[in-house]
């Protein structure tokens, strides 16, 4: 597991940086009122995609037994929902141009809804590959996808598409996923859709649907609210910001997207332990992920001057608060694969519809017209959550809240003094230094010194990192 693990990591972690790199280059195509163009499309095809998509690749992923009957009637679900949302999304794109007062939304609106026709053709063998936990024939795509996103980006960018540029590519990308995804498959598969199953799988799909939509939700209410208070250039902003705090997001993410439910699945199925399983995992994503936000707060100017340039820097001040946004939502980010693993979608409903009131609520009482207001508004909105996302995992997953807080607490007695450190060490010694020699050695230094703190607790993370310097010792003889 180990193995498929690390495996994962690597190629998720190119397609990243792949995909960071076409980010640097486009940000120097586009203009900011391009990218918040886009951006406020993508959003509300977010949301339609959970209707697309109800549940039906998770179902696949966390189901014990798939026979060739539960897999037609998955095929014939999926595709009625994909077509049913993709035509609606097609004809209401005028009705999105009226809401944001942007007419430049509707042609991006319609090229995204046409992709929903074609998508269950990679998703459902996407969905198999993956309840395999099948990193060879799924890493083969990523490379084949990532590698023509990237070009037809650029492609599109260079020819003059502005606003439409991620949308056409988007839609290439789609098409020859679903070729790629079909081609690896160990066996073809019978493309012959059917209702057998559908209640069933409705029923797991209708507590997917709502907690998906939440998330969705979740994820989509800045861009639509900033879009409605302020203008696309904002967006674009603030579009960026995001992207920018989500760098960290994108390095480990992937690779839990991967694993997480099929995993909890198999635990759940074999009557393992959940709760020491989540409370492992969840601190070693902490572990990684929130020394990593904190320290993106920490240089979020040299990052936006070094990657995007001048035009950016307006962003700057919006990335601390959504650093810590995302900071608050990292903590229970294992909590939604738990649950879905357990066939429990909708344990984790609740907390996230409290998440979204928060944040609306606290961008209505603190918004003044100022990025900062807002982003600030957001941050507050998901520390107020919190506590609802324990209440979620204690009462679904059996966490014990007194062993969870010493597992969230005892990583943050390193990162916590590292990451002040480093901030004094930032203001003070580093304030005259080249922007890249910042970056660079700025990162080496602070790495260095929290997994070298790391080691010296008695953490989870701590037993990976001696495997991982075992193993490496152990190749290093073998070479000899």
């Amino acid at each position: 597991m180990r193995r498929k693990i690390a495996a994962q990591f690597l190629v998720s972690n190119i397609a990243t940086l792949a995909n960071f790199v076409l980010t640097i280059i486009l940000a120097r195509i586009l203009t900011p009122s391009d990218v918040g163009i886009f951006s406020m499309c993508v959003v509300l095809i977010g949301i339609a995609h959970v209707f697309r998509d109800f549940g039906v690749t998770a179902y696949l992923k966390q189901e014990k037994e798939i026979n060739d009957q539960t897999l037609s009637g998955a095929i014939g679900l999926l595709f009625v929902c994909s077509i049913v949302t993709g035509l609606l999304m097609f004809f209401s794109a005028s009705f999105w141009v009226d809401f944001y007062g942007e007419p430049a939304v509707e042609p991006v609106v319609k090229v995204l809804a046409a992709g929903f026709l074609l998508i269950p053709f990679g998703a459902i063998p996407q969905a198999l590959l993956m309840r395999e936990m099948d990193v060879t024939r799924s890493a083969w795509v990523t490379a084949v996808s990532t590698v023509i996103y990237f070009v037809a980006s650029i492609g599109f960018a260079l020819a003059g598409a502005k606003h439409m540029t991620m949308a056409w590519a988007n839609l290439v990308n789609i098409i020859v996923s679903g070729l790629a995804f079909n081609y690896v498959l160990p066996q073809s598969l019978r493309w012959k859709p059917s209702f057998h199953g559908w209640r069933k799988i409705l029923g797991f799909g209708t507590g997917n649907l709502v907690s998906a939509l939440m998330k969705t939700a979740d994820t989509a209410l800045p861009d639509i609210l900033l879009g409605r208070l302020s203008n696309a250039f904002n967006v674009g902003l603030f579009s960026r910001a995001n992207s920018t705090v989500n760098i960290v997001g994108l390095v480990i993410h992937p690779t839990i997207y991967f694993f997480a439910v099929p995993y909890m699945a198999k635990t759940h199925h074999a009557h393992g332990n959940l709760s020491r399983e989540y409370l492992k995992s969840s601190s070693i994503v902490n572990c990684l992920m929130l020394p990593a936000l904190a320290w993106v707060a920490i240089m979020a100017h040299e990052i936006v001057s070094v990657l995007y340039g001048s035009q950016w820097l307006g962003a700057v001040v919006v990335i601390p608060w959504l650093s810590l946004m995302c900071a608050a939502a990292t903590i229970f980010l294992m909590a939604g694969y738990a649950v879905t693993g357990i066939g429990k979608p909708h344990a984790v409903i609740a907390p996230l519809f409290i998440a979204l009131l928060a944040k609306f609520g606290a961008v209505f009482l603190l918004y003044d017209g100022t990025m900062v207001s807002f982003s600030m508004a957001l941050a507050l909105g998901q520390i107020a959550a919190m506590p609802f996302f324990l209440w979620s995992v204690a009462h679904y997953l059996g966490v014990d809240v007194v062993e969870w807080t010493k597992s969230t607490l005892k990583p943050a007695m390193v990162w916590v003094p590292v990451a002040v450190g480093y901030y004094f060490l930032h203001a003070e010694i580093m304030s005259d230094w080249n922007y890249f020699l910042k970056l660079l050695l700025g990162a080496g230094l602070y790495a260095a010194m929290t997994l070298s703190g790391y080691l010296m607790l008695n953490i989870p993370v701590r037993d990976e990192l001696l495997r991982i310097v075992l193993e490496m010792q152990i190749r290093m003889r073998v070479r000899r």
